[in-house]
């Protein structure tokens, strides 16, 4: 059996003579942050064109994005949804179906004064769309807020009937009876 010890170095060996210390390098200099690209700087001197349009996101591709954030907030990811139709309502904010998909992540994450915001800038976008009131009117009964969520569910009532979305009038109806019954 070998019982030979290894030889532990002295800090003042010679072998610690020989090789110099290790210089430290300075940090590289920080590199400055890059321009956005002209077609994004583009934009910002036309409010009209939209990012969407600058960076060359087509419609079937912001549709594309928006059932895949759709289906995430069905299943239960409700972060990951907020923040694919954040960046969709940054990239097209005309569209109403991105600001109310907005508003229903910001609902079911608990975030009620944005989803509230993102409801009322949906019914903006969509006057003919009764959704957005009828949600908005479902937060106002959450803080007691009853006469702003019956305002809201009867303009909601009238725009899923003018627009002959039974399923959204009924539920609205419903509501506004079981208001009236109190």
């Amino acid at each position: 059996m070998n019982t030979a010890r290894r030889r532990r170095a002295h800090p003042r060996s010679s072998i610690d003579r020989r090789a110099p210390a290790p210089v430290a390098k300075p940090a590289p200099k920080a590199k400055p942050a890059p321009k956005a690209p002209a077609k994004l700087r583009a934009v910002s001197r036309q409010p009209s064109t939209s990012i969407a349009r600058a960076v060359g996101a087509s419609r079937p591709q912001l549709v594309a994005i928006a059932t895949i954030a759709r289906r995430t907030l069905l299943a239960g990811g409700l972060e990951p949804a907020r923040r694919l139709f954040a960046g969709l309502v940054v990239l097209d904010p005309a569209d109403a179906h991105f600001a109310l998909g907005l508003a229903l992540a910001n609902d079911r994450l608990g975030r009620h004064a944005d989803a509230h915001r993102w409801y009322h800038r949906a019914a903006q976008l969509d006057p003919k769309d009764g959704h957005a009131d009828v949600n908005r009117a479902e937060l106002c009964l959450a803080n007691e807020d009853a006469a702003t969520a019956m305002k809201l569910l009867a303009r909601g009532f009238d725009r899923a009937r003018r627009r002959g979305d039974e399923a959204l009038a009924k539920k609205a109806r419903a509501m506004l009876t079981a208001l009236n019954a109190r």
